[in-house]
């Protein structure tokens, strides 16, 4: 098997848009999900950024994979999905997930009217 030389150090990501249709039986995404299990190796991802997460468990496990997979993550941006305010749960578990050299920035929307809307999390130590 052959395996790919080339380097990722960043990556982005949307997940903002929800499916209004199923998949038919032939999709894609009915297939075996190796990825929960498959070890990949991103030895040079450094960055990543992540638009409109929902917190849905398929996105987390995804996000902990990515952990797993890019060991030496420096900076980790999540802006979560418009419809979600402050997930106090799930920003401490995506918090928790980054190693002690990791930035983390969570932001969430504020529904109190401020400008910009959007809010960074701070985790209470």
């Amino acid at each position: 098997m052959e395996t790919s030389k080339e380097k990722i150090d960043a990556f982005s990501m949307f997940l903002g848009h929800s499916a209004t249709t199923c998949c038919s039986a032939s999709c894609i995404c009915k297939q075996p999900q190796d990825w929960k299990t498959e070890d990949i190796f991103l030895d040079s991802l450094r960055e990543v950024k992540i638009s409109g997460l929902r917190g849905s468990e398929h996105e987390r496990a995804f996000v902990r994979r990515l952990f797993q997979w890019a060991a030496i993550l420096k900076k980790f941006t999540v802006q979560l999905h418009c419809d979600l305010t402050a997930r106090v749960d799930l920003c401490k578990e995506l918090h928790s997930l980054a190693t002690p050299d990791t930035d983390v920035k969570i932001y969430y929307r504020d529904d109190a009217g401020v400008w910009p809307p959007w809010v960074l999390y701070t985790p209470v130590e």
